[in-house]
């Protein structure tokens, strides 16, 4: 059985209320539920399940994806493309974009805009149009590598905004079979700062990396040990 319990204590729905909860093994064909989360080898030279099942990251990259440019029906026939054709993974963003100005209408989906114009209120109706796409590619054993923002926002939105997005999007996808791109184009003290918040903040510990500009990952970041 689970307990809900809430900091709030005067809603009697939040708290107390117990149910029980039935566990039993996956039994499909699905890669990405059959063989467990991704990690890195012991070796630290390739990628593998949790049951040490080796992975291929084969990535395309539809960084606009969860916008309302593309239909569902149209994003499940692209994702059944490039399953055919071999692709494990689909690089996408979940947070601002890059080639528009901030809170530019494209960045919408079906739900609406991501945030309101301070960056600090998220709104779930535009999650959860993204949960669609999101859940589509994991049924089609397409690893969704999640990236949370590009770079150039940074001075817009500071380290604690987006740390705090990064908590929705760690509470939101971190029990899928995910991986993190902290940000795009991002480098420097502060997203440094990011990518060592979801690194401590992940209980499930994804895989995270970051897309530079210039050079590396790590060459782009201050510390060594805040991505995998």
């Amino acid at each position: 059985t689970y307990q809900v319990e809430s900091t709030d204590k005067s809603d009697p729905a939040l708290n107390g209320k117990a149910q029980p909860l039935t566990v039993t093994p996956y039994s499909g064909s699905n890669p990405l539920l059959k063989h467990g989360f991704l990690t890195v080898s012991k070796d630290q030279r390739h990628f593998e399940h949790a049951d040490g099942t080796p992975f291929f990251w084969l990535g395309d990259t539809w960084w606009k994806g969860l916008s309302k440019r593309i239909t569902l029906a149209d994003f499940g026939k692209l994702a059944d493309d490039r399953k055919a054709k071999g692709f494990t993974v689909v690089q996408i963003i979940a947070g601002p974009y890059p080639d528009e100005p901030p809170f530019d209408p494209r960045w919408a989906n079906e739900g609406g805009m991501p945030y309101d114009t301070s960056f600090l209120f998220i709104n779930p109706a535009y999650f959860d149009q993204a949960d669609r796409r999101i859940k589509l590619l994991i049924d089609k054993g397409i690893v969704p590598a999640i990236l949370g923002g590009w770079g150039w926002h940074m001075p817009k939105i500071g380290v604690e905004k987006m740390n705090r997005h990064w908590r929705y999007l760690i509470a939101r996808y971190a029990a899928y079979p995910a991986a993190f791109i902290v940000g795009g184009e991002a480098g420097g003290e502060e997203w440094t700062a990011v990518a060592r918040y979801v690194r401590n903040t992940d209980p499930y510990k994804r895989l995270v990396t970051l897309h530079p500009y210039p050079g590396s990952g790590r060459s782009n970041l201050t510390e060594d040990d805040v991505l995998t």
